[in-house]
């Protein structure tokens, strides 16, 4: 995983996802970085979706409303390394790829009623930070 520098401001970002395994409907959570550098930079503009997170700053671990058993640095199989991801009661991994690359996840909208769903809270936090970690693009529509 390449490092990056993710720039304030920040935000959390919450919404619902169905869980793939037993079907219930569970709080999944996320972060946005307003700007990103790093040896190639960012190819579009931001914001920035957060994903495949390796080490979670602690401004941004202390915004999240759940506890470890809900969001927790876990072995991903499909990814090959270890992230922090969205637990269900159940167990199962929710999966970065699933809530923000997959049309219809929890962070990727595929019309209005969707993008309703997600919430931004901002992050209180004006320091940049140094992490190993993807990211993606934010929906066009979500004010951030």
């Amino acid at each position: 995983m390449d490092r990056i520098t993710i720039h304030p401001p920040f935000f959390l970002v919450e919404s619902q996802q169905d869980c793939w395994k037993c079907g219930q409907s569970c709080a999944v959570y996320g972060f946005i970085a307003s700007e990103i550098t790093g040896d190639d930079g960012p190819a579009f503009e931001g914001p920035y979706f957060l994903q495949n997170v390796e080490e979670l700053p602690a401004p941004l671990a202390e915004s999240l409303p759940v506890g470890e058993e809900s969001f927790a640095k876990v072995g991903s199989l499909t990814a090959g390394f270890a992230y922090y991801a969205n637990i269900c009661k159940c167990g199962a991994n929710f999966g970065d790829h699933y809530l923000f690359s997959k049309p219809g996840g929890a962070f990727f909208p595929l019309g209005p009623k969707d993008l309703a769903k997600i919430k931004l809270v901002p992050v209180e936090s004006s320091q940049a930070f140094e992490v190993a970690a993807s990211y993606g693009t934010v929906p066009t529509g979500l004010a951030v």
